[in-house]
C-alpha cells in the first residue's frame, strides 16, 4: 500500500521508531520530509510509541559530543511538546535485543498494557537486572580473577573483563540472559566486555570523555546502581484501540 508521506491512512496499535531524530533541516528526512514532522503525524495515530534502539531512546551515537546533527530522542521531543505525548516505551541497545522487542509487543497485544517500566521507560522484565547479573564470567569476578589485556592468559581462560572496561555491572539489559542469534553468543562469550550501550550517553558517559574502554574504577562517579529492579512507573499505557 502506498500513502502520502507524513500521513498514515489508518490508526494502529503501536508505532516503532528506529533511529534518532534531528532538528537540522536535511539531516534526517523521509521522502524529503523532516523526520520530526513525520513522527508528529505518525504518532498521533498510534496508541503506543516504541523507541527501538539507543538512538531512538536516547539519541545514541549521533548525539555524541559535539552532536553535529542535533540528534534528539523520541522521549525528549514528547517532553518538549514538539510531538504528541503518547504512551512511550524505550527499548535501548545498540543494537537492541530482538526478543526484547517481540516480547514487549506480544505482552502489549495480549494484555493491552505494558510490562512494569523503570524510570527510563524500559520494561523491567528485560531491563530489571544488570548484564553482570548473569554474565558467564561472573564466577571469575567473584574469585578475583581478571584479564588485564585482551590477549593474556586470563582472557584466554575466560576471566572477568572488568579491568578491560566492561560496563556490565552498571548496564541494564537482557544480553546475558537471552544472548544473540537465538541465544548463540554475546560479547562476553566472544572475549569482549559490555560497552553499556543500553544506558544513556554510553559513548560519552565514561571518564576520560568518550573512553568506552575506561574502567569503572576510573569512573567511580558512574557506579552505585544496585542490582535490583526499579519500580518507578513511566507513562501509563492506554488500553488497546478497537479494531
Amino acid at each position: 500500500m502506498k500513502w502520502q508521506a507524513g500521513l498514515l491512512p489508518f490508526n494502529c496499535e503501536y508505532l516503532i521508531v528506529e533511529g534518532s531524530l534531528s532538528h537540522r533541516d536535511g539531516w534526517c528526512t523521509i521522502d524529503g520530509e523532516n523526520s520530526i514532522e513525520d513522527l508528529e503525524n505518525y504518532s498521533s495515530r498510534a496508541a503506543l510509541v516504541i523507541a527501538l534502539g539507543s538512538c531512538a531512546a536516547y539519541g545514541g551515537l549521533p548525539r555524541a559530543v559535539p552532536n553535529p546533527s542535533h540528534a534528539v530522542s523520541v522521549g525528549e521531543l514528547m517532553a518538549a511538546g514538539e510531538i504528541n505525548a503518547q504512551a512511550l516505551v524505550n527499548l535501548p541497545g545498540c543494537p537492541p535485543v530482538p526478543e526484547v522487542m517481540t516480547g514487549t509487543i506480544i505482552h502489549y497485544l495480549t494484555y493491552g498494557t505494558l510490562p512494569e517500566l523503570d524510570e527510563l521507560a524500559r520494561p523491567l522484565p528485560f531491563y530489571g537486572r544488570t548484564v553482570h547479573h548473569r554474565c558467564p564470567r561472573k564466577a571469575s569476578y567473584k574469585a578475583g580473577k581478571f584479564a588485564e589485556s585482551f590477549d593474556d592468559e586470563g582472557a584466554r581462560n575466560g576471566w572477568c573483563l572488568l579491568h578491560l572496561g566492561c560496563k556490565g555491572p552498571v548496564t541494564r539489559n537482557a544480553c546475558s540472559a537471552l544472548g544473540w542469534n537465538q541465544g548463540t553468543s554475546m560479547p562476553m562469550h566472544s572475549g569482549h566486555g559490555c560497552l553499556g550501550c543500553s544506558e544513556p550517553d554510553f559513548w560519552d558517559r565514561w571518564e576520560p570523555r568518550g573512553g568506552v574502554y575506561a574502567t569503572l574504577a576510573a569512573s567511580k562517579k558512574q557506579m552505585g546502581r544496585p542490582d535490583r529492579k526499579r519500580t518507578t512507573r513511566a507513562t501509563d499505557c492506554p488500553g488497546k484501540l478497537s479494531r
